[in-house]
């Protein structure tokens, strides 16, 4: 199985331009970080025309409208799965005076899937975080990465 994944870094206007790079190299996952909200469908119908028709992303959730998010695409069908829970992203305790700012966050920064496939059940995590010399406006630190293991 080949998984890809790419910060596309808020990038409106190379959508197709992405996606057909992304299609060369015949990947059966793909894991964006920083998609930009006004082009998500775009990325959806890209991503239908070759071949990874089933897409999850976090902006579909969110309360309103926000800047980015992540997205998950795969060849095989995908089921979301809970976020993790709070004292597994925050092993050492939170350090935030507003708990609820840092929970919305997250939840647009990260995306758990359950992923059918061929070679059994996946689990897989896609986790939008900047790099640490990179501050948000609501002050909260945000590497790339994708997690999978064998259920």
């Amino acid at each position: 199985m080949k998984v890809a994944t790419w910060n596309v870094n808020n990038r409106v206007g190379t959508v197709s331009q992405q996606v057909q790079e992304l299609g060369q190299s015949e990947s059966d996952v793909v894991a964006l970080q920083d998609v930009n909200y006004n082009v998500v469908a775009c990325y959806i119908e890209a991503f239908r025309c070759i071949g990874l028709p089933h897409v999850l992303h976090t902006l579909e959730r969110q309360p309103q409208a926000v800047p980015t998010g992540a997205l998950l695409t795969s060849r095989f069908p995908l089921w979301l799965l809970p976020n993790l829970p709070e004292g597994t992203l925050w092993s050492q305790g939170c350090n935030t005076p507003d708990r609820e700012k840092l929970r919305q966050h997250w939840a647009r920064r990260t995306l758990f899937a359950l992923l059918h496939c061929p070679w059994g059940e996946i689990e897989l995590a896609n986790v939008y975080i900047t790099s640490a010399n990179h501050y948000e406006k609501d002050g909260m630190a945000c590497v790339n990465c994708i997690r999978y293991s064998l259920s």
